[in-house]
């Protein structure tokens, strides 16, 4: 995988790519970087529920590999294509109060989400992955993709206010 090049016969392998370095914490050469940025925009063919199937366990893994990975899938241009509202995250500035961008806010949100609901008592009182739509998955994974997805409608109603500070009024309507 990121000892020799590798080369990008089905569109999926892109957020294989991504989910695998990133848990073996190994760069991709870059001939394999180089096939799956030209692979990526195949990714919009692929059936959606193996596009999930792949997000979701991208997302099952214990960070910071979920944050790791969707890093890389935006370097790829991949994230752009499965995942556009959180492409649309990144470098959409905050007020001072945040010290990150949306997507690396998003990004941190997700490394939290496994001990917080270890704080709370653990995985047994979050809904069953299958009756969220995810059949198969993880039990952390609907809580997630619901960190993942919080924070999307930021950047449609971002506005700065007449004394400068940014606002997201009704981001989480619009999200």
């Amino acid at each position: 995988l990121c000892c020799t090049p590798l080369t990008v016969h089905v569109p999926l392998r892109v957020l294989r790519l991504a989910r695998v370095a990133a848990a073996l914490r190994l760069d991709p050469e870059p001939a394999a970087s180089a096939a799956a940025r030209r692979a990526a925009p195949a990714l919009a063919d692929v059936p959606g529920e193996r596009v999930r199937d792949e997000l979701s366990a991208l997302l099952a893994a214990p960070a910071p590999v979920p944050a790791r990975a969707l890093r890389r899938l935006a370097a790829l241009g991949a994230l752009a294509v499965v995942l556009p509202e959180v492409d649309g995250l990144r470098d959409v500035r905050q007020n001072p109060y945040h010290h990150h961008d949306v997507f690396e806010h998003t990004l941190e949100a997700l490394g939290y989400a496994p001990g917080i609901v270890a704080q709370l008592g653990g995985e047994g009182f979050l809904v069953d992955p299958g009756e969220a739509g995810l059949p198969g998955a993880a039990r952390l994974v609907p809580l997630t993709w619901a960190v993942l997805l919080h924070d999307i409608g930021k950047p449609e109603v971002r506005v700065k206010d007449e004394n400068g500070r940014i606002l997201f009024w009704h981001h989480d309507r619009v999200g």
